[in-house]
């Protein structure tokens, strides 16, 4: 940050405050950056980047529930992690806010307990571009085609970004999923969703997600694979699931 103008006008752009007797400390600019950094590594969509329990106006005493309730999350996030807690948001119809507050719950945790890079503390996962990157992979590099119709460096490459992730999903210590059940479902989209939710259900790892179906339909969706997908994602957030279908206001910014 060193030579640029501080955005606050607080400290000399070095993102450090000097103080008369020569003590220092970090300024608010350098935190910022250092919260855009994380909530980008932990894959947050650009336009969810900024999107806070502040910024989500309840329409009615459910949505007040919830959001009460997200925010106890947070404060209680080392204790329900050891115990893989996670949360689930349902709704009937898109644009009631399931996305802004599933973030908003990423942003809280970053800013309060993220102090490096060493392990991902959050990750946040939309469902279908999952499962659209390895389709995509299956359809240019299908299995038992013959290696001179492509380059074996590219598929490597791309094998190792998608198995990377993967790995990241299975790892971090709260995985956002989002929009679960939109993507057309077939044995290979069951099989991974089943497999992920498993693997950190089995190991307490908490699981938030958000769905514009209940819980039957998903079941219903992927088949034998979803009764156990249904019943490791309730057994972990059976006190925090909640359904609400008004969309949100969108609360008027100062000027």
């Amino acid at each position: 940050m060193e030579n640029e103008k501080c955005p606050l006008n607080i400290c000399d752009g070095t993102g450090v405050i000097v103080y008369e007797d020569n003590t220092f400390s970090e300024c608010q600019c350098r935190k910022n950056m250092h919260l855009q950094n994380y909530l980008a590594h932990a894959k947050i969509p650009i336009d969810y980047r900024n999107k806070s329990f502040d910024e989500f106006d309840p329409n009615n005493e459910e949505q007040k529930e919830i959001l009460v309730k997200l925010q106890e999350y947070v404060d209680v996030w080392e204790d329900v992690k050891e115990r893989g807690i996670g949360f689930s948001l349902i709704s009937n119809q898109t644009r009631v806010g399931k996305s802004h507050l599933a973030c908003a719950v990423a942003h809280a945790i970053i800013e309060k307990y993220q102090k490096s890079f060493d392990k991902d503390l959050v990750l946040f996962v939309n469902v279908t571009n999952w499962i659209d990157r390895w389709r995509a992979f299956h359809a240019r590099f299908p299995i038992g085609e013959d290696e001179q119709f492509y380059d074996p460096a590219e598929k490597q490459k791309e094998i190792d970004a998608l198995c990377n992730l993967d790995k990241r999903m299975n790892n971090c210590e709260l995985l956002i999923l989002d929009d679960i059940g939109e993507i057309p479902v077939t044995s290979f989209v069951s099989s991974k969703l089943y497999s992920l939710v498993e693997y950190r259900t089995s190991n307490n790892k908490p699981i938030f997600i958000t769905t514009n179906h209940p819980w039957d339909v998903i079941k219903k969706k992927y088949g034998d694979d979803g009764v156990r997908i249904v019943d490791r994602l309730k057994e972990k957030s059976t006190e925090n699931t909640f359904c609400f279908d008004k969309p949100m206001k969108k609360k008027k910014r100062k000027k």
